[in-house]
């Protein structure tokens, strides 16, 4: 048998490069396509409620009302809400097209309008504070106790005080401090340091609750620790990575405050390192983006103190410190 010339091989071996290349575009093209069409549908299921929807006076220092433009009459069936973020809501009506709201608490909130129970189109709204306020929940209610509480070094509400703003403390009450203002800082490389404990002689509850938030433009950090033994009502959030210690081993997170203890987290990449009195605690990857830090937020389920909070960027700049006056 004779061997086939070498430039016919070659020539036979360049044809089936073609061809496989041709394929190969040909495959990218409907792909490419699909992808095309896929995101074209996701936009237009997004466009067909043909709403419009703005809001006036998106900032301002609580309390502080925001009105609402909108225009739903395009909606031909079910009802639209609009939730304004701070836990309440309201049913739009088509025929109408402005509303306000009162915003009690500083925050930053993302008004959004729903229907069918899925939002799918928000705002932003910064409700700012004048320096630190904090607020007593009991039994349900949730009231301003002051503003500006920091003084003799440390962030605290006294039982006594809380007791004059209608508290029974010799049962379970809650405090949540905030400190809401443009700080000028990524929550996705950032250092934030804080200083706190628990008073020991008053714990109402088997399984105190403390809470640190870095409320980003985004999404937010929430680092929760809480009594040894009490890992079930630990709840951590890494921007889209909601942990739950019901579900999720925890155990890093119980804790014992009652005497000073310094929570440390750094933020490099969107990997996350949480530290407790330079020891690592605990350390993961995120994926969405938390923006420029908006807000701190400080809740305990019990008498507790913030000695100091400070807040650095990536490079170790010193952006926002507060020793209260210690």
């Amino acid at each position: 048998m004779r061997g086939r010339p070498a430039a016919t091989e070659q020539a036979r071996s360049g044809t089936n490069k073609r061809r496989g290349a041709a394929f190969l575009l040909i495959c990218i093209l409907f792909a490419g396509l699909g992808y095309a069409f896929f995101a074209s549908s996701q936009s237009i299921e997004h466009l067909k409620y043909k709403v419009t929807f703005r809001g006036e006076r998106l900032q301002g220092r609580a309390p502080h009302t925001v009105r609402f433009h909108y225009d739903i009459s395009m909606i031909k069936t079910g009802s639209v809400y609009l939730l304004f973020g701070d836990s309440t809501r309201t049913v739009l009506n088509k025929d109408e097209h402005v509303i306000t709201h009162t915003y009690f608490r500083p925050g930053f909130y993302m008004p959004t309008l729903a229907i069918g129970g899925k939002g799918f189109t928000s705002l932003n709204t910064h409700i700012t504070s004048e320096g630190w306020s904090s607020f007593l929940s009991y039994q349900g209610d949730t009231d301003p106790v002051r503003r500006n509480t920091a003084e003799r070094g440390v962030l605290n509400v006294s039982p006594q005080e809380a007791h004059l703003f209608g508290a029974d403390t010799t049962e379970p009450y809650a405090i949540e401090h905030n400190y809401v203002q443009d700080l000028n800082v990524s929550g996705d490389d950032m250092v934030y340091e804080t200083r706190l404990r628990i008073n020991p002689f008053l714990i109402h509850s088997r399984c105190y609750n403390i809470v640190c938030i870095l409320q980003g433009e985004q999404d937010k950090v929430r680092i929760n620790f809480a009594r040894p033994g009490c890992m079930s009502i630990v709840r951590v959030r890494f921007a889209d990575k909601l942990l739950r210690g019901s579900h999720d081993n925890l155990s890093a997170f119980e804790q014992d405050f009652t005497q000073w203890r310094v929570v440390r987290v750094e933020v490099k990449n969107k990997k996350i390192n949480v530290f407790l009195d330079n020891t690592l605690l605990y350390s993961t990857m995120y994926q969405h983006t938390i923006g420029k830090i908006k807000g701190i937020t400080y809740k305990l389920t019990s008498n507790g103190f913030i000695d100091y909070v400070r807040l650095s960027n990536a490079a170790g700049q010193l952006i926002y410190q507060d020793d209260f006056g210690g």
